[in-house]
């Protein structure tokens, strides 16, 4: 099909084919980015049950909106065709990146997390995959692992439908009570997740055999041969996590996705790993391999055209930068924005319709924003997205509430409103103001966990003790608190009395504070470019950006962007240049 046109996607190249289906590269001629799109096999187009698969794979995936799972753009049916259309992802599968590369065991698990974040928020929603292999996923250009091919997905209590009349599955991750001819259900899933953890560890599944008969024997009969002492060391408790999810029988097992996310990170928290949707660990190794790691500024033109934002990309070295829109149809009045750790996903409170929180794939141009509903909340004011991408904290008259992006639990952490969101680096806390904006209304709320929102725990908040020992702030309203320093101390903007601003630093644990920038600096927005450990700031006077150097005594200002655009929301995240293929910028 390659150098051929189906309605206006023109088809490249060949991605991959198997038994259900056949996906090709494409260009959307009309947005002039990249897609993934999956046919119906040549043979098989004819044959109702494999429409009715396909069907199948695009209403489960449609419910699915998650940083680790491939987005369904659309479904469709022609005379001649049917396919559905996904994003592209430009990057190795798993089962590619473990064979080929070297990668550490902290990178091999980083990934594993994620993957396990997707069959979380999968089975969240009443999805079972039913084909978890490492092949199934892919890993992006900037770190993302993505779970794609929902093709043999379906909802909870569905019975099983098969094209051929025969077992479903590739043999090597299929459970035991699949050869046996028993239900699917979430442990099933778990048992898939369990084969390959130990192969994205280890290198190669656990059960081996010449025929599907072969294998099928040594998972019904035979237990999991052990890791090896040197994961065992690096990873304590991933043995005990593999074992509870090989076990023979479903109802013994880690019963579902969540459950066995929640184990994963007590391994990962026991051992001192930080991870997200765009894993630290696996970006770092990507990084090694590409070099060309850039600093993405996202900046919003202040009371103008509401569906229209710049982007900017600001080479990290250098001052050179590029701009591009985003689009967002079908919404009015926006009034907070927040983008998620890879810098893919957007999210937004507006009017929306029905509800007034909202998230958009900003790789998808021109996509309306999915709806989220946190409930009876009362009127929405601020959202603020995790470093780990899994929690949006978000503002609203009754009080700060806490949504789960994994499980869509909603749970409320304070009973009056805050403004100025913003979370520490690993996601455990959160830094606000009261509406007061005084200096006894500055609050850090945590340690906070997605347990925690799981399971309704009380999260604390307490009020941060600014010592002003010489009495310089005793009339001030605060904005914009940000974590800096790598979580220890908090910069903020400050209007003094006499209506000049200063740019100030607390530090947390003692409430000591120090002054960054006063005069006629008069800065604004402000965001911690870790990178290179360095405060980056607007002003209120002055269009441009401005960047101001915390590690080491020589604080020189200096400008990085001369613009003529006074910007409502800055942010600073990584970006890997080679990522953007086909993305809408």
């Amino acid at each position: 099909m390659e150098g051929t046109t189906v309605l206006h996607y023109e088809i490249l190249e060949l991605l991959g084919r198997g038994a259900m289906g056949v996906v090709y590269k494409a260009r959307d001629v009309k947005l002039d980015t990249f897609r993934a799109i999956k046919f119906i096999p040549p043979g098989m187009s004819e044959l109702p049950e494999a429409q009715d698969r396909l069907l199948r794979e695009a209403q489960a995936q449609a419910k699915l909106f998650h940083p680790n799972i491939a987005t369904l753009i659309e479904l469709q049916i022609t005379d001649r065709f049917t396919f559905i259309v996904m994003e592209y992802i430009d990057g190795p599968t798993l089962e590619d990146l473990i064979q080929n590369t070297e990668l550490t065991t902290t990178e091999r698990f980083n990934l594993i997390l994620q993957v396990a974040s997707a069959v979380a928020a999968a089975h969240s929603r009443g999805i079972l995959h039913r084909d978890i292999k490492p092949r199934n996923v892919i890993v992006s250009s900037d770190g993302v692992a993505k779970v794609t091919d929902f093709g043999l997905a379906k909802a909870l209590g569905e019975t099983t439908i098969s094209v051929t009349g025969s077992v479903q599955g590739t043999a090597h991750y299929m459970a035991p009570e699949i050869f046996r001819g028993e239900r699917a259900d979430e442990a099933t899933d778990v048992w898939s997740l369990g084969i390959l953890v130990y192969e994205t560890l280890v290198g190669s599944p656990p059960f081996q055999g010449e025929s599907f008969e072969a294998i099928g024997y040594q998972i019904i009969n035979n237990e999991h041969p052990k890791l090896g002492a040197d994961i065992h060391e690096e990873l304590p408790g991933i043995e005990d996590f593999i074992e509870k999810c090989l076990r023979k029988y479903s109802d013994q097992r880690i019963p579902n996705g969540a459950a066995a996310l929640s184990i994963l990170e007590d391994v990962a928290s026991d051992t001192g790993i930080r991870y997200s949707a765009q894993s630290a660990e696996a970006l770092n190794y990507l990084r090694r391999v590409r070099s060309k790691t850039l600093t993405r500024l996202i900046s919003r033109i202040s009371l103008i055209t509401i569906s229209v934002f710049t982007v900017l990309l600001l080479a990290t070295q250098s001052a050179l930068f590029r701009e591009a829109p985003i689009i967002l149809p079908n919404m009015q009045n926006l009034m907070s924005i927040s983008w998620n750790s890879t810098g893919q996903q957007l999210a937004l409170i507006a009017e929306l319709g029905e509800n007034d929180l909202g998230i958009v794939n900003t790789a998808l141009s021109s996509i309306p924003p999915s709806p989220v509903s946190l409930g009876p909340v009362g009127q929405l004011h601020e959202v603020s997205w995790s470093p780990t991408a899994r929690l949006l904290a978000v503002s609203s008259i009754t009080g700060l509430y806490l949504y789960n992006l994994v499980s869509s639990e909603v749970i409320r952490v304070l009973s009056e409103p805050v403004e100025d969101i913003s979370w520490s680096s690993d996601g455990r806390w959160i830094v606000c103001l009261t509406e007061e904006r005084g200096c006894s209304g500055l609050l850090k709320i945590g340690p906070i966990s997605l347990e925690d929102v799981s399971q309704d725990n009380s999260i604390q908040s307490k009020p941060i003790i600014i010592k002003d020992l010489d009495g310089v702030l005793d009339v001030l309203t605060l904005y914009h608190p940000t974590f800096i320093r790598g979580d220890s101390s908090i910069a903020f903007v400050a209007l003094h009395a006499a209506e000049n601003f200063g740019l100030w630093e607390v530090f947390s644990d003692d409430g000591i504070i120090e002054n960054i920038i006063e005069g006629n600096e008069c800065p604004w927005l402000i965001d911690w470019d870790s990178l290179n450990s360095r405060l980056l700031y607007t002003k209120m006077e002055e269009p441009g950006l401005f960047e101001i150097p915390l590690n080491n005594e020589d604080r020189q200002v200096s400008s990085i962007i001369k613009s003529s655009r006074r910007w409502g929301t800055l942010a600073v995240f990584d970006y890997n240049e080679s990522s953007n293929r086909g993305s809408s910028d």
